[in-house]
């Protein structure tokens, strides 16, 4: 099962951000308040190479984390997933889920000709 998993310290807005995307992206995740544990927090960010909080990892079973970054880089990778995904579902059905009006060309007259005006 893939859930995300964040270490986050209760007075950081980029961690707070975080929590709201994954709420608004409807993502699975828990989320470890780490305001008690400074020690461990540093040891997790060295573990990962990650200097901020929050720390977030993609999970797929509980002992298989993979870094996705900041608050920054979560939604760089959801963005991503999501285009993804459209890319696959376009693929497979060779539709487009996206609604567009606008034609796939416009025409051009190209008898018409461009008349410059001069300052005489």
């Amino acid at each position: 099962m893939k859930f995300y998993h964040l270490y986050i310290t209760t007075d950081c807005l980029f961690c707070k951000k975080a929590i709201d995307i994954l709420e608004q992206g409807d993502k699975v995740f828990v989320v470890s308040v780490m305001d008690r544990a400074p020690e461990l927090l540093e040891a997790i960010k060295q573990q990962h190479n990650h200097l901020t909080v929050p720390v977030v990892l993609e999970m797929n079973g509980f002992n298989q984390g993979r870094l996705i970054g900041g608050c920054r880089e979560l939604e760089q990778h959801l963005k991503s997933e999501v285009a993804t995904v459209a890319e696959t579902t376009f693929e497979e059905t060779g539709e487009n889920d996206e609604e567009d009006d606008r034609p796939d060309s416009v025409p051009v007259d190209q008898t018409a000709e461009i008349t410059l005006a001069s300052g005489e």
